[in-house]
Order: structure tokens, then sequence, then C-alpha cells
């Protein structure tokens, strides 16, 4: 059971809550929200995976996989921090995005229980900022595709050293994901916007444009918005097993992500057929 809301009228905002989820595209929104901030006007605020989530990743990721003892104090502690940083702010509208603000990874996503997590975030923020005006959105993808992502992922830059196979055998529930947003659903309800991310690419070519419309950005302002270049990309299959390879090697990680990157600038010397 969910705890009970409470006022906190201080400071009112309208926030709009992207939380991802991982492998849809979000980091190029993070770009594009970042380089675009100044045109937004001064009423618009961004928060593109910084400061003010980082206790809440940390957090969510604790409840997820089990390690750590998160109380509802310290729940509410992070959530009143991030309402006092918001509230400092000058804007009157804020766009808060997060990929990983429940602690949701790449690596975790087809594999975490949502049972309690998410949902006790969720609750938190609905009893800590009752008064103002929130909009929570979340996105999908088709459930074969995120996987792979996933996979691509977790060895690119997690470290993974399972071959596909292995890792899909451990991973075999394609409706994960969907279990995950109806644990969203259970605390926010129809409150909730879910969309697929295939829509918003074809459409307009970048995911996130109902964020920004959410937020009261003009309409002109957003459809002259550059689209910045889309990273961290899947890369081809014989660099990715290459990778996992180096990866099975016990290198340290940054000399292990030193590798990855040259790898990923590298891709045609992994093309079929080589050069």
């Amino acid at each position: 059971m969910f705890w009970d809301k409470k006022a906190k009228l201080e400071s009112p905002r309208r926030v709009i809550f992207h939380f991802g989820p991982s492998k849809t595209a979000t980091t190029t929104f993070h770009v594009m929200l970042k380089n675009n901030v100044s045109r937004f006007g001064q009423r618009v605020a961004v928060s593109a995976r910084d400061g003010l989530t980082a206790q809440l990743r940390i957090l969510g990721a604790e409840l997820l996989n089990g390690t750590g003892s998160v109380t509802r104090s310290k729940l509410q502690r992070a959530v009143q921090n991030m309402r006092r940083k918001m509230s400092d702010m000058t804007a009157d509208t804020i766009i808060v995005s997060d990929e990983n603000m429940f602690g949701i990874f790449s690596r975790t996503l087809f594999s975490a229980r949502f049972e309690n997590g998410p949902a006790h975030i969720l609750s938190e923020i609905e009893s800590e900022l009752a008064g103002w005006d929130l909009h929570y959105v979340c996105y999908t993808r088709e459930p074969q595709k995120w996987s792979d992502s996933c996979y691509n992922q977790t060895v690119k830059l997690a470290g993974g050293t399972q071959d596909y196979d292995t890792w899909i055998a451990m991973h075999p529930d394609l409706n994960v994901p969907q279990k995950m947003v109806e644990g969203f659903r259970s605390v926010l309800g129809d409150r909730l916007t879910v969309l697929p991310m295939e829509e918003e690419v074809q459409r307009y070519g970048y995911v996130g444009r109902r964020v920004l419309e959410l937020s009261g950005i003009d309409e002109a302002v957003i459809n002259t918005l550059p689209v910045p270049q889309s990273s961290n990309v899947s890369i081809s299959p014989a660099s990715l097993e290459f990778i996992r390879q180096i990866n099975a090697l016990g290198l340290e990680k940054s000399d292990r992500l030193k590798v990855t990157r040259l790898v990923e600038r590298s891709q045609k010397l992994f093309a079929e057929g080589g050069l």
C-alpha cells in the first residue's frame, strides 16, 4: 500500500517528468534539451539526467536489486531535496528527463522486478509535490528490438561477457517492460502518457516531442529545433562480438571503455569482407 498524499504548496511548479526508459532514444533527447534550453524561454527550465535526480537513481537501483536499506525516510529526503531545488528555480515550468530515475538501466530492463521500486518513488513524488501541476511521459518500443538493443548496450558499455544466445536465454520474457509500465500506472493511472517511440521517430525524426508540447513551448520553436545526430547507437554484430571478447579479459573499466570507443569509431574495419 502506497503512502498518502500530503500538501506541499510552497512554490508550486508545472513539471513534466520524462523517465525514458533506457534504449528509447533518451540520450539523443537529452542532448537536444541541453543544446536548445536558451530557445525555450525563461519560463522553462531543463534537468536532463543531472544532479536533480541523482539520488533517486541510486535509491531506485537499490530498491530494484534488493541491496542496501531503502526506507521511506530516505525517499522522502531525496524527493524533498529535489522539490527544494525546483522551488528555487525562476522558471514556472520544469522538464525533468532521466531514463534512469528509478534505477532502471539497459542491463536490468529485461530482468528487474518492478512491483515496488518505481511505484514507491512515484508515490513519494506524488505525495511531496501534491498541489503542483505534474505530468508524466514514458516511451516504449517493439519488444524484440528493445531486447536486442539492451543486449548491445550491456556488452558495449556495461562490460557484458555473455554471448547473444546466452543473454537472451537469461532474459526470455519480452513482456517485462510492459510490467514496468503497469507499475507506473498503478500510481499514476491515466495521468501517465505512454507512447511508442517508433511513432515519434517516424513523424518528427526524434523522440521527446510530446514532452516539449506538454511544457508549453511554442509550436513554432519546437518545429525549428535542430535534431542532434543519434548517439549511443547499436554497432555491427562483428564489432560487438569483438568487444564482448575484450570484456572477458578483465581489463580495468577505463581501459575497456577506451577499446569500446575505438571500435565504435572503426566500424569499417568490422564490415563484412573487411576494408
